[in-house]
């Protein structure tokens, strides 16, 4: 069962934990991209949650701060504040209970989310963290000033944070007929969505972190990291094999899980098999996913 809960010294993070059954010893938190809500795109991450707790798994989701129901705007925070919110998370989920194994799952810059947060899993925990990452952007992004207009970047070091569409500017979401490629490739590697992102800001401090983001070179620090890449997604598959510790697992005929309901449910089986699974709790309904969830 479920419930809703308040992370940090503030309780400005909000999120749900399914409480998992006393026989489970593993804890499972997930981190979505960006400007997404805790339940990630499709409801990803809450049927993942749903079919885990079917195990007993226990499992966390939340929103970090300026996205979903959490306190403030997304254009007052950025990568590192995500890192401090994923840790804030863990650190009240460890002491209520003292799991002996974390998996970190995310998507797109949750990736690089869970990534980091894995060392810290070790600092703060004396736990090695198990990292999952869902099409995690693996290339190198172009600069920023190569990527966004000199007006746009005045403005955002002006202001410390602009609406995303002076960055990113078009209306067309659906043909993307009227959109710059590289642009919208940028945020949707991120695990973003440009119809969910106009009308939301982008900090100042976000981009230029992103200027200096290298997630392959994040994860070579990874000890134990399970790739899901789609099978589309060529750019990601050539830079996987520069990563020997990386475990991958191909989607197939997409790039992206969302692109395909199949995906979707490949993404859930995959990671299941990931997730531990104890003989007292074991799964014994069938896996599968569903369109709509509480959160």
């Amino acid at each position: 069962m479920w419930k809703q809960h308040k992370f940090g010294e503030k309780k400005e993070i909000y999120g749900l934990i399914e409480h998992g059954s006393r026989e489970c010893d593993t804890l499972t938190v997930f981190f979505p991209g960006l400007g997404q809500a805790m339940s990630e795109k499709n409801y990803l991450f809450s049927n993942l949650r749903k079919v885990l707790a079917e195990s007993g798994q226990t499992c966390v989701q939340f929103d970090y701060r300026g996205h979903g129901d959490s306190f403030g705007e997304l254009g007052d925070y950025s990568l590192q504040t995500m890192i401090e919110d994923g840790l804030m998370v863990m650190q009240d989920c460890y002491i209520q209970f003292r799991p002996k194994t974390i998996y970190l799952i995310g998507n797109g810059i949750g990736s690089f989310v869970a990534s980091r947060l894995s060392r810290l899993s070790w600092k703060y925990f004396s736990i090695q963290a198990k990292v999952i990452c869902i099409s995690p952007p693996l290339f190198q992004y172009p600069k920023a000033s190569d990527l966004f207009s000199k007006e746009s970047l005045a403005a955002l070091e002006q202001n410390g944070a602009v609406d995303s569409q002076v960055l990113i500017p078009g209306y067309d979401y659906y043909t993307l007929s009227d959109f710059d490629n590289s642009q919208y490739e940028f945020v949707t590697s991120l695990g973003g969505h440009m119809l969910y992102l106009h009308g939301q800001k982008l900090s100042y401090e976000l981009i230029r972190e992103l200027d200096q983001f290298d997630l392959k070179e994040e994860l070579r620090t990874v000890t134990d990291v399970s790739v899901l890449l789609g099978e589309h997604d060529t750019e990601g598959l050539r830079l996987i094999k520069s990563l020997p510790n990386a475990k991958v697992y191909i989607l197939n005929d997409v790039k992206y899980f969302y692109q395909h309901p199949v995906a979707m449910d490949e993404v859930v089986e995959k990671v299941i098999k990931l997730v531990k699974q104890q003989t007292s709790c074991l799964i014994t309904k069938p896996m599968h996913t569903v369109d709509q969830g509480d959160k």
